[in-house]
C-alpha cells in the first residue's frame, strides 16, 4: 500500500503506540501510521487514543504547554520520569540536572502566574467544548488587559473563564450564558462576572453601537413624537459612558430612554409598545428605565 501517494502531507500526526508520523488516507478516510501501521479513523479516534495513554490531565497539560511556548511561557519539566506516551525512564542524572536547571530559571514568579493562567484558560476552552485557537486568542487577551496593566487578580480561574468568554465575542463564537458557563468552568459566578465586564468597559468592547442608533427606528414603531425622540437622545447623551450600562443590550437603553422622555413630554405610551417595538420584555424596560433614573438623579445631585 502506498501511503505517501494518497496522503496530504499538510495533515499530520503523531501515532499514539509508536509516536511515528500519521498520514491522512483520503480514500479510505483513516490516518495511518507509516512506522507501525497503525490506524485511526478520525480525529475524535485519535484524541481518544491519546488520552488513554496519557490521561486526561496529560493531554491537557500538553496543549497548555504548546499554546503557552508559542506566547513565550516557560516550559515546566515534571517529575515523573516517564516520556511522552506515558512510557517508564529509567534513572538519568541529565534529567535531574535539567529540572533543578528549570526549577532555577522559571522560579520568577511573573513566569509562574503565566503558566497557570495558560492552565486554566486550557481548561476553560475544554470544559466548554471550544478550540485551541480560541484559547489563545484568551491568553493574549489576559496578556493585553491584565498582565500588562498588572491589574490584581483574586481568582485566576475567573479571569482565565472571563478572557475566554471576551475571545468568543471577539471572534463571533457561540457559548452558553454566564451562568452555565460558571458551573461548567467550576468558577466563582460573581468574580467571574466582575471580571467579564472589566474587560467589557474596555476601550476594545466598546465597539457595539450607540443606543441613540436605535431610538429613530424604536420611536417610528412605537409611534411617538420626534420631540419625544430629541428627549431621549439628549438622555442617552448626559449617561453616555457609565460604567453601570456596561454589557447591557444598546437597544434595550434606546427603548427605555423613549419611555422616559414620553413621561417627560406626555406622549401617551406604555412598557409594553416599546417592548413590543424593541424587541425585548417589558421588564427590561423597566429595570433599563430605573437605572437611567437613578444616573440621572445622581448626576442633577452631584
Amino acid at each position: 500500500m502506498d501511503i505517501s501517494g494518497q496522503s496530504s502531507v499538510a495533515d499530520r500526526g503523531v501515532c499514539p503506540h509508536c509516536l511515528g508520523e500519521l498520514l491522512w488516507d483520503q480514500e479510505n478516510s483513516e490516518r495511518v501510521c507509516t512506522s507501525c501501521g497503525a490506524v485511526s479513523q478520525s480525529e475524535a479516534d485519535l484524541f481518544e487514543q491519546i488520552a488513554a495513554v496519557r490521561g486526561p490531565e496529560g493531554v491537557r497539560r500538553s496543549a497548555a504547554s504548546s499554546m503557552a511556548e508559542d506566547i513565550g511561557v516557560s516550559t515546566t519539566i515534571g517529575f515523573k520520569d516517564v516520556d511522552a506516551a506515558g512510557r517508564q525512564l529509567g534513572q538519568s542524572r541529565d534529567l535531574k540536572q535539567l529540572r533543578k536547571l528549570n526549577t532555577m530559571v522559571s522560579w520568577d514568579s511573573k513566569k509562574r502566574r503565566l503558566g497557570k493562567v495558560s492552565m486554566e484558560v486550557q481548561r476553560v476552552v475544554q470544559s466548554l467544548g471550544l478550540n485551541q485557537a480560541l484559547g489563545e486568542r484568551a491568553f493574549k487577551i489576559y496578556l493585553k488587559e491584565f498582565d500588562a496593566k498588572s491589574v490584581r487578580t483574586r481568582s485566576l480561574a475567573a479571569v482565565a473563564t472571563a478572557c475566554v468568554c471576551m475571545a468568543c465575542r471577539q471572534m463571533d463564537v457561540a457559548r452558553p450564558p454566564n451562568e452555565i458557563v460558571a458551573k461548567k468552568a467550576d468558577v466563582d459566578e460573581k468574580k467571574f462576572r466582575h471580571y467579564y465586564r472589566m474587560l467589557l468597559s474596555t476601550e476594545e468592547a466598546r465597539s457595539v453601537p450607540s443606543p441613540a442608533n436605535y431610538v429613530s427606528a424604536v420611536a417610528a414603531k412605537a409611534s411617538l413624537q420626534g420631540t419625544t425622540e430629541r428627549m431621549a437622545i439628549e438622555i442617552l447623551n448626559r449617561v453616555k459612558g457609565d460604567a453601570r450600562l456596561v454589557g447591557k443590550r444598546p437597544i434595550s437603553l434606546a427603548a427605555a430612554a423613549l419611555y422616559l422622555a414620553s413621561v417627560k413630554s406626555g406622549d401617551r405610551t406604555t412598557q409594553l409598545r416599546l417592548a413590543y417595538a424593541a424587541g425585548v420584555t417589558p421588564i427590561t424596560i423597566r429595570k433599563r428605565s430605573l437605572e437611567i433614573s437613578d444616573m440621572l438623579s445622581a448626576g442633577q445631585t452631584g
